[in-house]
């Protein structure tokens, strides 16, 4: 029973982070970090990162569509300037990439 808590206490202490090193014994020893069974009850960081990446763009692909316009096409452009209207008639001249085109609105290109 002493040696067993002697082992249980000896791991705690060199799994602990030390406050002048910011770093556990075993850390330092290893080069790395040495799973506790506190580890075990939270789930690791990255995972629930990647988790919440593959859900975020799950959401994001539900709601995105397709767009493409050809030469011609009519268009509403965002009105920049706070006159009351906020789109503004325009037509397509050309693609200038893969999501940019070249609009006519009111005789002037923009990109």
């Amino acid at each position: 029973d002493v040696n067993l808590r002697l082992q249980k206490f000896l791991f705690s202490y060199r799994v602990t982070p030390q406050r002048t090193t910011g770093r556990s014994p075993a850390e330092l020893f290893y080069g790395r970090r040495i799973n506790s069974r506190l580890d075990l009850l939270r789930p690791s960081l990255d995972s629930t990162v990647d988790t919440a990446l593959v859900h975020q763009k799950r959401n994001h692909d539900k709601k995105v569509r397709d767009r493409s316009f050809e030469e011609g096409d009519a268009v509403w452009e965002l009105n920049p300037h706070g006159d009351g209207k906020h789109f503004i008639p325009g037509s397509i001249k050309t693609r200038t990439g893969l999501h940019s085109y070249l609009v006519e609105v009111g005789g002037i290109e923009k990109r």
